[in-house]
């Protein structure tokens, strides 16, 4: 199956925010109602407490003070802020990487530079919360109220080489780590390719233990990969043998008098 019948293109949101490239798979979770009540009783605080100074100075005849405005107004924008950025949590899986934002913010993940992912659990006491999360441990959680623990496990290497462990909440990890996985065979079997085409010599294939289970998943990335780098290394031997064959003919006409 080619890209183009995989790829979807980008909602405006991708387009805008993202790279606007082509989407193999996207997840998309929304906080549950609590985080919406939590950030309704939040907004009461400065609206009750601009009411009372108003209060205070109608029942005394005076004029209400311009700071009695400032706290109360900075405290509903920030409110605003964090209800906007932290009430949606995006995946966004493309050809090339792999992009998580909370809102506007997010990393992005080059699908290169990933080792490994998988479904998992993550709870939000080990993280201390929702949101975005740092473990003791080192990893990271991008977790939000509402995903019922459930996760997906991302390993890979920043640009320093270091070991980068994101757990990132998903209403179907199963689904968005196969996704991941696909996209990591699919860049796996071009560049695999293109060293075929250029003549350089490919690692060794690691062989499967005896008696180890093959996941359908892994097969299926697989295959679809092989099957992807043998169409490049044909089209390529394909347009070397024409070259070779215009240069023979070029070659061999007789010259002119």
């Amino acid at each position: 199956m080619s890209d183009s019948e995989l790829t979807r293109a980008p909602d405006p949101y991708e387009a805008e925010y993202m790279s606007g490239e082509p989407v193999l798979y996207r997840d998309k979770i929304k906080a549950a109602t609590g985080f919406h009540v939590l950030v309704g009783v939040a907004f009461l605080i400065p609206l009750l407490a601009l009411a009372s100074v108003v209060w205070a100075a109608v029942s005394t005849g005076q004029a209400v003070p311009l700071q009695a405005f400032i706290g109360p107004v900075l405290l509903t924008l920030f409110l605003s802020l964090l209800w906007i950025l932290f009430s949606i949590l995006r995946v966004t899986v493309t050809q090339r990487s792999v992009y998580i934002q909370y809102g506007l913010f997010g990393p992005r993940i080059p699908l290169e530079r990933i080792e490994r992912s998988e479904a998992a659990a993550c709870d939000w006491k080990r993280y201390g919360g929702w949101g975005i999360r740092r473990g003791n441990d080192g990893s990271r959680a991008y977790n939000i109220i509402g995903d019922a623990g459930r996760a997906v496990r991302i390993v890979w290497r920043d640009d320093a080489g270091k070991e980068q462990v994101y757990l990132v909440a998903s209403p179907n990890p199963e689904g968005l780590a196969q996704a991941i996985e696909r996209a990591r065979a699919r860049v796996g079997g071009r560049v695999a390719a293109g060293a075929k085409a250029s003549g350089a010599r490919l690692a060794p294939t690691p062989v499967r233990a005896a008696g180890a289970p093959v996941l359908d998943a892994d097969a299926e990335f697989e295959a679809e990969a092989e099957a992807e780098a043998e169409r490049d290394v044909v089209a390529a031997e394909r347009m070397t043998s024409e070259s070779d064959e215009h240069v023979t003919r070029g070659d061999t006409k007789p010259a002119k008098r």
